[in-house]
């Protein structure tokens, strides 16, 4: 779709839509140019009925991961 800057990277924002008998999603992820790393996403969710609309604002970091011991 474009490019932004996502936690203070260089990043290529895309859409995404899913749609299932269950859920409609529709959202946009932000990927680093660097590394290829999802660095956040923003999903609209339409569950429908008694369930209904939801939102997810999510922001990925990766600072001081380790491997597991």
């Amino acid at each position: 779709m474009r490019n932004e800057f996502a936690n203070g990277e260089a990043a290529a924002v895309y859409s995404m839509r899913r749609e299932t008998e269950t859920v409609k999603e529709d959202g946009q992820v932000w990927i680093s140019k660097a590394n290829g790393r999802a660095l956040r996403e923003e999903v609209d969710m339409d569950y429908g009925g008694a369930i209904g609309k939801g939102h997810l604002s999510a922001r990925y970091e990766y600072s001081n991961v380790k491997a597991p011991i």
